[in-house]
């Protein structure tokens, strides 16, 4: 049914939400566009917001995918279950139509989503018998039909599920040609996105809220089922051309109207990006769904993707420490496509599996699943499946899982790798790795803890996205290394769904001083004290890079206080192996009042000196002694006879943030605008326009920062009963760091 529209609530809509609601794509009062994102359920746009959340209607075929999805979790059908279309089907002493008269003939799940064969519907609705209705209607309802989705508005509608109709009507409902099961687009934006992200039903909100899951509907394989059919139907079905222009998959729906003889169009579309998964929703009053509502779902995931085109594509040297011979590589959820420059000039192959390695003379040699060796001198490998990985093993080790393309060319003796991706990927695979890997089936039990430990992993993605931007081709036609000289990185092995929430709620977002990009830096434990920019690597001030009291914040940190003695002949030995020469005797010469040591000398005969910062000191030691020997430039020296003893502070360079201490900052109820403004002081948060602030500029949306309003959650901050007795109970692991 669809409610009055009222102009005075769609102001109102405007005013309490800071939502511009001028249509770029649609009149408003005639039609519905909402834009979510599948993640976290936040609503980047809706036109029309009293149809999409007063107004209820039949959902037509999109119902589709949960019939087809329940008749798989309830085991009684499979992908290959093959019903016959010969244009219609009786039931009950009545014809129900196909919308293709001429009829599919043989049609499996697959062709029964993409194509939206009625008639292989009304039969897998015939077998919803054997496990009774009731039980279908209650699955409808777990998704979110026939109740409110909870999202802020007083006046959002239920729907209506036809639990009480006859048979018959209830399969038109299971089939998508009911009058009687209503919805609003709200509800089937968020239904839709449950699909997407693997059963989490979000609540969708306006505006910048805390995401909430109000179920986890975990039903495995079914849904890269739906899944795959939908791409099928994206490809060469009812939403063809979705597939070949965005990269995503759709479906449309044509509903009965109140009158029986109109029609109402619907799409619903999922649109990978960057560094975000978005849904989309198209609701038109009159037409159909491929003819009408599908280019206007087109257009709008084109605009979107548009706005997405010029994020950073970035470069990752792999393997920096320890250069591979030989490589095996796999896909995960598809083939390899491998294009190689050979012998025979350009050659394009699929597979399976292959092994690379290096060959006598500078080649690659190729074996793909396991046939003949070809000869390449440079391979681009990518996944055929758009949300596919690329799995990668070294020789003895552990494979990685790496998105984007994977590039390899001779190097001297050895392959030079690179890990081609969009920068949000990477990001994902760099949080993981430096702030700490997440468990992503999470115990409601640990809600407050996991959301202090959410604003730790917004810190830590808002300082590697400024860093990422602020060092672009660090390494001359690379961009970064794979070690902490630029971010600590193992594929997206250290990411997950978590991690992609954050980086969602955190999209675009940079610190900034006086406009520009930060120069930010982070180390694992300061000791007490961090320490100002000048003198670790250049003898300048930053202002916003100055020595902070950090207290014990950080004492939790192993590395907090430290000790390592080591015998003067394997010191020597160790700094002649730098500098060339041999020391009589080593001093502390510049030392800031924490302790940290901007300069010192190494002292030989005649009273000559060679001068040395602390920090090169540090790294030095480090690669020779290991990084566990002296582990920071804080300490003081000792001798006693033979033997020199480091008594340290801390972990890694010290400036900039410290990572244990803004992980005490967030467990003691600060989140992630409070943590960077105490340790970058003077600093803001931008947004550097990558997706947040051109989608809501483009799509007349205002710009807004997530918690920079002052916001400290202090609902779920301020229990802090036990963390005591369990410090890392946020489960994260800080690595160590050489530079960043």
């Amino acid at each position: 049914m669809r409610h009055k529209y009222n102009g005075f609530s769609r102001i109102i809509f405007a005013l309490s939400t800071g939502f511009f609601l001028f249509s770029l794509w649609v009149k408003a009062g005639e039609s519905v566009v909402i834009v979510m994102d599948a993640d976290t359920g936040k609503i980047i746009r809706m036109d029309n917001p009293v149809d999409a959340m007063q107004s209820t209607f039949p959902p037509g075929s999109v119902i589709k995918l949960y019939t087809a999805l329940f008749g798989l979790k309830e085991n009684i059908i499979s992908p290959s279950t093959t019903f016959h279309c010969n244009g219609f089907y009786k039931l009950g002493g009545e014809d129900l139509d196909c919308w293709d008269k001429k009829g599919h003939g043989a049609v499996d799940l697959y062709r029964g989503i993409s194509e939206s064969c009625n008639v292989y519907f009304y039969q897998v609705s015939q077998l919803i018998d054997s496990i009774g209705y009731d039980e279908y209607f209650r699955f409808l309802r777990s998704f979110g039909f026939g109740k409110k989705t909870g999202i802020d508005w007083s006046e959002e509608a239920m729907g209506t599920l036809p639990e009480y109709g006859d048979h018959l009507e209830k399969v038109k409902a299971a089939s998508g040609i009911s009058r009687q099961l209503l919805v609003t687009p709200v509800q089937m934006i968020t239904a839709f996105a449950a699909v997407v992200n693997g059963g989490k039903v979000v609540v969708p909100t306006l505006g910048n809220k805390q995401t909430v899951v109000k179920e986890k509907l975990e039903y495995g394989e079914c849904y890269g089922v739906i899944r795959k059919a939908l791409w099928q139907g994206a490809e060469t079905g009812t939403s063809a051309g979705y597939f070949q222009a965005t990269g995503g998959y759709a479906k449309t729906g044509t509903a009965p109207g109140e009158d029986g003889i109109s029609t109402h169009a619907w799409f619903v579309g999922y649109l990978p990006l960057k560094n975000r998964n978005l849904v989309i929703l198209v609701f038109k009053m009159r037409g159909s769904g491929s003819k009408d509502a599908l280019p206007v779902g087109l257009q709008v995931a084109e605009e979107l993707k548009k706005l997405d085109e010029d994020g950073e594509i970035v470069s990752v040297s792999l393997f920096s420490i320890l250069k591979p011979k030989q490589l095996d590589i796999s896909g995960r959820f598809g083939l390899l496509s491998i294009s190689g420059e050979g012998e025979e000039g350009i050659i394009k192959i699929n597979a399976k599996t292959l092994q690379v390695n290096y060959g006598t003379g500078g080649i690659l040699q190729l074996i793909t699943d396991g046939g003949e060796p070809q000869i390449f001198n440079h391979l681009e490998i990518k996944n055929t499946q758009p949300q596919g990985v690329i799995q990668i093993r070294q020789k003895n080790s552990e494979s990685r899982e790496y998105k984007g393309a994977i590039s390899i060319k001779p190097g001297n003796g050895y392959l030079e790798t690179n890990n081609i991706l969009r920068l949000g990927d990477y990001l994902e695979g760099v949080i993981g790795c430096e702030m700490g890997m997440v468990d992503d089936n999470e115990p409601p039990s640990q809600k407050k803890n996991n959301l202090k430990r959410d604003e730790l992993l917004k810190v830590q993605a808002i300082l590697s996205r400024t860093f990422a931007l602020n060092n672009l081709k660090r390494h001359g036609d690379t961009d970064f290394c794979d070690t902490t000289h630029c971010q600590h990185y193992i594929g997206n092995t250290a990411g997950g769904e978590i991690i992609r929430r954050i980086l969602s709620e955190t999209s675009g977002q940079v610190l900034i001083h006086k406009g520009k990009l930060c120069s930010v830096f982070y180390h694992s434990t300061c000791g007490g004290f961090t320490t100002s920019y000048r003198g670790v690597w250049e003898d300048k001030e930053i202002p916003y890079l100055k020595p902070i009291n950090d207290g014990e914040r950080c004492g939790k940190s192993p590395h907090y206080r430290w000790t390592f003695k080591i015998d003067e002949n394997r010191l020597f030995d160790a700094i002649k192996n730098t500098i060339g020469e041999r020391p009589l005797d080593m001093v502390l010469k510049d030392v800031d009042p924490a302790g940290w040591i901007k300069k010192m000398a190494f002292i030989f005969p005649g009273k000559r000196e060679i001068t040395m910062k602390g920090e090169d000191f540090h790294i030095k030691m480090g690669r020779i002694l290991g990084w566990n020997s002296i582990k920071s430039a804080n300490f003081t020296l000792q001798k006693n006879g033979n033997v020199f003893t480091f008594s340290g502070k801390g972990l890694g360079h010290g400036v900039g943030l410290c990572q244990y201490g803004a992980r005490g900052l967030a467990m003691s109820g600060k989140n992630c605008v409070d943590i960077l403004r105490i340790y970058f002081p003077g600093t803001e948060i931008d947004n550097y326009g990558m997706i947040d602030e051109k989608f809501r500029t483009a799509l007349s949306l205002p710009v807004s920062t997530p918690g920079f309003n002052g916001d400290k959650y202090s609902d779920d901050f301020n229990d802090l009963d036990g963390l005591e007795k369990e410090p890392d109970s946020m489960g994260l692991k800080i690595t160590n760091h050489e530079r960043q």
